[in-house]
């Protein structure tokens, strides 16, 4: 299906995604940070885990309560998240045990 949509439509779309784009590397970056600094920390704490996946599992649940604490990410469902953190960076993670 087609659409016939002005050039001021077309200007909005634009706008829209360029600004979801941004969003989503200001969100991506702000994850693989975190994401970082939870490891170091773990290392500096000498914190042992049973395997890796217990290691994966407590990096990415630190990352998204630490999310979910801040206001601007508080509507994003913590399930949904935590699924997407697991596929986008978990074999990182897991990497790094």
């Amino acid at each position: 299906m087609k659409y016939i949509i002005t050039e001021k439509q077309y200007n909005l779309l634009k706008e829209d995604i360029e600004w979801s784009n941004n969003e989503l590397k200001r969100r991506i970056t702000f994850i693989e940070e975190t994401i970082e600094e939870q490891i170091e920390e773990i290392l500096n704490d000498d914190i042992s885990f049973a395997d890796e996946f217990e290691f994966a599992d407590n990096v990415i649940m630190n990352v998204v309560d630490k999310m979910m604490a801040l206001p601007e990410y508080e509507n994003l469902d913590y399930d949904d998240l935590t699924n997407w953190i697991k596929d986008k960076f978990g074999e990182d993670i897991l990497s790094r045990y």
